[in-house]
């Protein structure tokens, strides 16, 4: 589930399961006035220049061939773009290949797969501007079969790493939360706006497991990471930037 506040106090609610998937119009007070049936799964959704932009969950990819779509308030689908990945089948078997992340600065609009590693830019209009890509050696997985083919053959992906999400930095950086799955560490890999890696940096001492990050905010330079275990809670982490 992923929500949006508008300028005006309104509260947009994305229930993005597979069957049925919607938008809930709430006020500032959380009550729902309306709603935005979808026709496809979705996961993410922000809301600003007074329209949606809403991800797809690629895991259902005979829903939609493209995965964010601009709505205005009214339902009505202005834009759709960023097309799935051609291999996105083989990626999309195991939850890290299903969610991607959605983030927005003043004049970008950025989506990352969860695996392989490629974040992407565009315009706000949806014109693709290029890639943010890079091959960390523990991304690179196992691969393991069913016990008993005959009843299912199918072939499973055990990733090495994953995206856990991005955030933009003051419009001119952005980072993302990167998962190893190898050694169970999460890094914050650091990149400009214009493509250039700065790095990265080991946070795994801040969070007791990876699978407890569920969702990244960002207010000027404080990044605010939702945790769900031992109890809903929120790290507020200071980042700063150097000579670049």
């Amino acid at each position: 589930m992923s929500h949006h506040r508008s300028s005006n106090g309104d509260i947009f609610i994305l229930d993005g399961k597979y069957s049925n998937p919607r938008i809930a119009y709430c006020d500032g007070n959380g009550k729902i006035y309306d709603w935005l049936n979808l026709d496809f799964a979705a996961t993410k959704i922000r809301w600003f220049e007074d329209k949606f932009l809403v991800s797809a969950r690629i895991r259902y990819g005979s829903q939609t061939k493209k995965v964010l779509h601009y709505f205005n308030k009214d339902g009505i689908l202005l834009n759709d773009f960023c097309y799935r990945r051609p291999d996105w089948r083989e990626f999309t078997k195991n939850v890290g290949g299903t969610y991607g992340s959605l983030a927005i600065s003043n004049s970008k609009i950025f989506y990352s797969f969860s695996y392989p590693y490629e974040i992407r830019m565009f315009t706000l209009t949806g014109d693709s501007v290029f890639s943010f890509t890079r091959e960390p050696d523990f991304y690179e997985g196992t691969v393991s079969y069913s016990p008993n083919p005959a009843v299912n053959p199918m072939k499973y992906t055990h990733w090495g790493g994953h995206c856990l999400g991005i955030v933009t930095i003051n419009n001119n950086f952005l980072i993302a939360f990167i998962a190893n799955h190898h050694k169970r560490k999460v890094y914050i890999d650091a990149w400009k706006i214009n493509g250039k890696y700065l790095g990265f940096i080991d946070v795994t001492n801040l969070f007791q497991e990876i699978s407890l990050i569920r969702s990244i905010a960002v207010s000027d330079t404080h990044l605010f990471v939702g945790c769900h275990s031992p109890y809903g809670h929120i790290k507020k982490l200071k980042i700063e930037f150097y000579d670049y």
